[in-house]
């Protein structure tokens, strides 16, 4: 979907040695990757990163003050402003609850080990691994605006679940946990 606007579908086993295919099981178009269950796929895989690094970073850095440093003034103000109106509601899920996945990105990317100890070389290799996913995030989680609008788009949302998945497998491995996904 990366070059063509549509494509069939057959099963690789119904090919013949001459590269014909012996059933056509459909047509699947760019325009289907704006549906519903493509969205729906791709943010059950969003939702498993975005808690599972929260599950992580909290269990790397269990007292708050470790991570919220790396946020600007603004951000720790609403992660800490979270956490105390959760409190004074009866429910203390702690300040974690409050951070987007961007703000788990930046924690991760500007603390000295965190990226490391995701198995990344490099704050630097994770930030560039992990830069589109907020955006891509932010596409999926408008469910009236496309998530593929072309070629170039069909790219970056392929490379944005590569990511997630690898970095699912990661968060999985460092948690214990074993992927039933």
């Amino acid at each position: 979907m990366t070059a063509q606007r549509a494509v069939l579908v057959i099963r690789e086993s119904d090919a013949t040695e001459y590269g014909y295919a012996k059933s056509i099981y459909g047509l699947f178009t760019i325009s289907d990757l704006n549906k519903h269950a493509i969205r729906s796929t791709i943010y059950r895989l969003l939702a498993g990163v975005e808690s599972g690094l929260a599950r992580w970073l909290e269990r790397l850095m269990p007292d708050p003050w470790a991570w919220l440093h790396h946020l600007d003034e603004e951000q720790q103000a609403r992660v800490l402003g979270y956490w105390e109106l959760s409190k004074r509601q009866g429910v203390d899920v702690g300040p974690i609850a409050a951070l987007t996945l961007a703000q788990l990105i930046t924690v991760i990317t500007r603390d000295s080990v965190a990226a490391e100890r995701l198995g990344y070389g490099s704050r630097s290799q994770f930030a560039k691994a992990t830069g589109q996913l907020p955006r891509v995030r932010n596409r999926v989680m408008h469910p009236v605006r496309p998530l593929i609008l072309g070629h170039h788009s069909v790219n970056e949302v392929y490379r944005a679940v590569l990511v997630l998945q690898d970095l699912r497998e990661r968060i999985d491995e460092l948690l214990g946990e074993a992927s039933e996904r």
